[in-house]
């Protein structure tokens, strides 16, 4: 027999609570009722692994509700009866003041809103009161859920038996229904919700006198896309609970009269049945609460012992795996110092290259400006002979000039004219002579000037290129032994200096003596390798032989070559 329905004020604001049991549905419930127009918390508790959809309750609700729970020397997995005498009249006028607040901060002046947290399931009355005192129609909407499925779920999650999950289950179930009679309420069930959504809402309408502001062909498909089987994680058939013996008689009863509210809708004559449940609930609570107090302990000293092996087992594998980590550190390493080692010894070559292509530059570079200063001597001189033949060709032809002007003034001096023509051709041949001599002497200079400027050009960049790739793997191999450096400095310090100065010597020699190499080389007469063999002093102090014959060989007598005398000068 449904109660007859009472015209929802239009002005008034409305909160549908949602009564359910922890695992229940009531996450899923929530979320429809927000799709259909119900305002959600401003502080929602976000999704978790257990509740991957999300809560879609508030989280400083929750929060107080632990708080009053804790006052009242209970919490959320009490299965006590919690009496109104837990809490004495200062500490309920505080909570309702905080919970008066804390409703206005997270629903300000919303005209429609739902509230959900397993929590208020045992603490009915007090929001039932705080919502009537603050002007707040409630409605009460209550998903069934099939309580051998809710207590595999606190098993998974909490690790709670299943004789207390039922326990826990009836009692959530008997105290919500308890406190919301002769209200404006709804019974469905989990598996209705996620067959027939839309026929829920319907009935749940017509319960509570109201219409969905937002029920529309969007919204249908937005609730069946966030309804989903695959968030089901256990199903069990009611027959299992209505026709098993091993269950309490408690449990069948209360499971019997809400699914058949669940299915077909509230009936007044079971409140008998239910009143008697929760009487003798209570009554016989005192009886083995320590009973199941002592089991709960055990079971969760066996839990704890359970997770204790987990993380011994953790343990043992992650020191495992510390040590297969350290024995491929120590392989590593190995391996980075023979890197090291033959880094190290490339180094040393590399330098040495380096070092070699360096003073290969530098002598070629003061070959390159002593050739440079013998051709622009030789420029000035080819230019002081071109204007002095210039000069001649004009003092010639200012002379024909007179003869011609001669010539017309008088014919008897034509024998002179003659002579001072042939005397002039003979100079013009000279001129043309020398002028031919110069010609070609310049250009034979300048011919043997640009065979040499190529050669040496040639010479420069094929040592750039070298200088480039050495400097280059040089570069490659300094940033891999950048940070090992320091431990070479001092072995480092005393070969560069003992090397420094046999390189300075030698290059400051060059450039002291680069004109006097220049002409040495350019004569053919000094064979460096027979001066070399011929001369092991040269070699073993080190010195050029060039630079060695200059300085001091030739002055001693020595022969620059197999094919030049003793005191010959090359």
């Amino acid at each position: 027999m449904k109660k007859p329905v009472k015209a929802i004020d239009p002005q008034q604001r409305s909160c549908v609570l949602v009564l359910g049991m922890h695992r229940s549905g009531t996450s899923a419930l929530t979320r429809v009722l927000n799709l259909a127009g119900f305002d959600l918390p401003k502080t929602v508790m976000p999704a978790n692994p257990t509740n991957e959809t999300g809560h879609w309750e508030p989280t400083p609700i929750a929060q107080l509700n632990d708080r009053i729970l804790t006052a009242a020397n209970s919490t959320w997995h009490d299965w006590l009866e919690l009496g109104s005498d837990r809490l004495n009249s200062s500490q309920a006028d505080r909570f309702r003041n905080e919970a008066t607040a804390t409703l206005e901060k997270e629903f300000g002046d919303s005209h429609l809103f739902v509230l959900k947290d397993p929590r208020i399931c045992r603490l009915a009355p007090f929001w039932i009161a705080t919502l009537q005192h603050a002007g707040i129609r409630p409605l009460v909407i209550t998903p069934v859920r099939n309580p051998l499925e809710v207590a595999a779920s606190l098993q998974k999650r909490n690790g709670f038996d299943p004789s207390y999950g039922h326990l826990l289950w009836l009692r959530h179930m008997l105290d919500a229904e308890f406190a919301s009679r002769d209200m404006p309420r709804y019974f469905t069930s989990y598996d209705r919700l996620l067959a027939e959504w839309s026929n829920v809402l319907e009935e749940a309408a017509a319960a509570f006198g109201i219409s969905w502001p937002r029920l529309s062909g969007e919204t249908a498909t937005e609730i069946d896309t966030f309804l989903s089987e695959k968030y089901r994680h256990h199903r069990e058939p009611p027959e299992r609970v209505r026709e098993n013996p091993a269950l309490s008689a408690w449990l069948r009863d209360g499971f019997a009269v809400f699914d058949s509210w669940a299915r077909s809708g509230e009936q007044r004559k079971d409140f008998t049945t239910l009143d008697r449940l929760r009487r003798e609930l209570n009554t016989a609570a005192p009886a083995f609460a320590h009973l199941i107090a002592r089991g709960r302990e055990a079971d969760l000293k066996t839990q704890k012992l359970a997770e204790a092996d987990a993380q011994l087992s953790q343990a043992k594998s992650d020191l495992d795996q510390h040590h297969r980590e350290a024995e491929r550190m120590a392989a590593e390493l190995a391996s980075a110092r023979e890197e090291l080692n033959r880094v190290l010894a490339h180094r040393g070559e590399m330098e040495k290259l380096v070092e070699g292509f360096k003073e290969h530059t530098e002598l070629l570079l003061a070959d390159l400006r002593e050739r440079r200063k013998l051709e622009n001597a030789s420029y000035l001189q080819l230019k002081e002979k071109e204007e002095a033949l210039v000069l001649a060709q004009k003092q010639a032809t200012e002379a024909i000039e007179a003869l011609v002007l001669a010539r017309t003034q008088a014919a008897d001096t034509q024998s002179a004219v003659e002579a001072l023509r042939k005397d002039l051709a003979a100079q013009r041949q000279r001129h043309a002579q020398e002028m031919e001599h110069q010609t070609h002497e310049t250009a034979s200079i300048q011919s043997e000037s640009d065979n040499e400027i190529r050669r040496l050009k040639t010479e420069i960049e094929y040592a750039k290129i070298e200088r480039d790739k050495a400097q280059t793997q040089l570069k490659e191999r300094l940033e891999e032994i950048t940070t090992l450096t320091r431990l070479l400095e001092h072995h480092e310090k005393k070969r560069y200096r003992l090397v420094t100065r046999r390189h300075w010597a030698n290059l400051w020699h060059r450039i002291r003596y680069a004109g006097a190499i220049g002409r040495l080389r350019r004569s053919g007469m000094f064979d460096e390798n027979w001066y070399l063999l011929k001369n092991p002093d040269v070699v073993a102090r080190g010195i050029d032989p060039t630079i060695h014959y200059i300085r001091f060989g030739a002055a001693e007598g020595r022969k620059p070559s197999a094919k030049i005398a003793p005191r010959q000068r090359p």
